[in-house]
């Protein structure tokens, strides 16, 4: 493995992991730099991947958690700071920190972890530095105690795998066994650690007022400037995309309507997309029951940042279907595109009347992903058990279905546990479903 040097930003970030950046830009970041990460285990709950916490563990020091719902980045781990496991070589590990903010040149300090100018980044550990609870307590100051420091954004711990606000208990890979339990909480019990204790783990995470929340949601932050928030769709209308905004109230959203809006306007409204797909398979045109019709040469914007495929018709330009995707992690599409926080509403909600619908706890700052239930709302998470009674027309008809084989189109494509979903039909809505009933696409024509 590479030398890793990373400067610690409590609240904020560790070297170039931000606090809230999405899973998929992380993991975008990952394929770019496979030197310096070349081994990178993605961790989850198989019976709830819908809504469960992602752990991203980038062999052998940093564990990456990820919110349920948004996919975000929630909590930042580094163990094993100073040796492997079952090695007593030094780690290829530094730590640095600035009081004053990043530094855009650390310098390599000689000293223990507290000396020096206020100006310079301090290496807090390193190959020949030990991090000890007396060089924390003259850096960071005094705290309360515990069987942690817990200071605002970050802590650190004594213990290698113990006191970790990382619930692995539960996530792992499908084809691994479960990690062992840890806490969800770092301890705050009042026993106390001896000040030339050795600091084992380090966590960086955001300041927040109340308890710390492992499973909770990220708090919106600058990391998230100007990507989606939240897409309101609906059936034979369209959608409409809420996006984050630090400094708008309410903030920027951006109308798509079947039927109506154009290739141009979606480039003036959402830029570019990262490709441009040329629809070439026409296998369900049997199953449209009107014969062979002419070519209409339709094509894709594939808006992969956004989790979102608009179909454009090849001589109106104008478009005919949207599919947002739910990025669930386990199945075919994983990684492809970043989840799209949709929600369908039925039975008289407008995308059209813009924020006029839009809920009042959505254009307020204090709103943070706060899902609540709602009638007549499908949300992301849900499973098609409670989605499918919303969106069918009569309680004694079953939607019709059919089975997707994915892996068919790529014979030598990833192995998973299950290459087989359903598509189900209600008005104006196709659903990708899984075995488990988890909702993978939504496509609204």
């Amino acid at each position: 493995m590479s030398f890793l040097d990373l400067d610690i930003r409590p609240g904020q970030g560790v070297g170039i992991f931000e606090l809230g950046a999405s899973l998929w830009t992380v993991l975008d970041l990952l394929r770019e730099d496979r030197t310096r990460y070349p081994h990178v285990d993605v961790k989850f709950d198989t019976t709830q991947p819908a809504i469960s916490p992602i752990l991203l563990h980038l062999r052998p020091h940093i564990d990456l958690l990820f919110s349920p719902r948004a996919q975000r980045l929630h909590t930042i781990s580094i163990r094993r700071l100073r040796h492997l496991p079952n090695s007593s070589s030094p780690a290829n590990l530094t730590l640095r920190y600035s009081p004053h903010g990043r530094s855009e040149s650390p310098v390599n300090r000689a000293d223990s972890p507290g000396g020096g100018g206020s100006h310079e980044s301090l290496i807090l550990s390193s190959p020949t530095t030990v991090l000890r609870k007396s060089g924390v307590n003259k850096i960071f100051g005094p705290t309360y105690q515990g069987d942690t420091l817990s200071f605002p954004g970050i802590w650190f711990s004594f213990d290698e795998d113990g006191g970790s606000p990382l619930p692995y208990s539960h996530l792992h890979h499908p084809s691994s066994p479960p990690l062992g339990a840890m806490s969800t909480t770092p301890p705050s019990g009042k026993g106390s650690v001896d000040r030339n204790a050795e600091v084992k783990r380090v966590a960086v995470c955001q300041r927040v007022k109340d308890a710390y929340d492992a499973l909770g949601e990220v708090l919106e932050c600058p990391s998230m400037e100007g990507e989606v928030r939240t897409v309101i769709a609906e059936p034979r209308k369209g959608v409409a995309l809420y996006f984050h905004s630090i400094s708008q109230d309410p903030p920027p959203s951006v109308h798509i309507r079947i039927g109506h809006t154009t290739s141009e306007d979606l480039i003036c409204d959402l830029g570019s997309p990262l490709r441009v797909f040329y629809k070439e398979d026409d296998r369900m045109t049997i199953h449209s029951g009107k014969g062979l019709q002419e070519p209409d040469e339709a094509y894709f914007y594939n808006y992969f940042q956004y989790g979102m495929d608009v179909l454009l018709s090849g001589t109106s330009h104008k478009v005919r279907k949207i599919i947002l995707h739910s990025n669930l992690p386990g199945s075919f599409l994983f990684q492809r595109y970043k989840r799209c926080p949709w929600e369908i509403h039925v039975n008289g909600s407008d995308p059209d009347r813009g924020m006029s619908y839009f809920p009042q706890r959505c254009r307020k700052k204090q709103w943070q992903n706060n899902y609540v239930s709602a009638p007549n709302i499908a949300r992301l998470g849900s499973r098609i058990d409670t989605v499918g009674p919303l969106l069918q027309t009569s309680s004694h008809q079953e939607p019709p279905s059919m089975v997707l084989d994915r892996a068919a189109d790529v014979p030598n494509g990833p192995t998973l546990p299950s290459g087989l979903t359903k598509l189900l039909g209600f008005d104006g809505v196709v659903m990708e479903v899984t075995d488990l009933g988890d909702i993978l696409s939504v496509m609204l024509f």
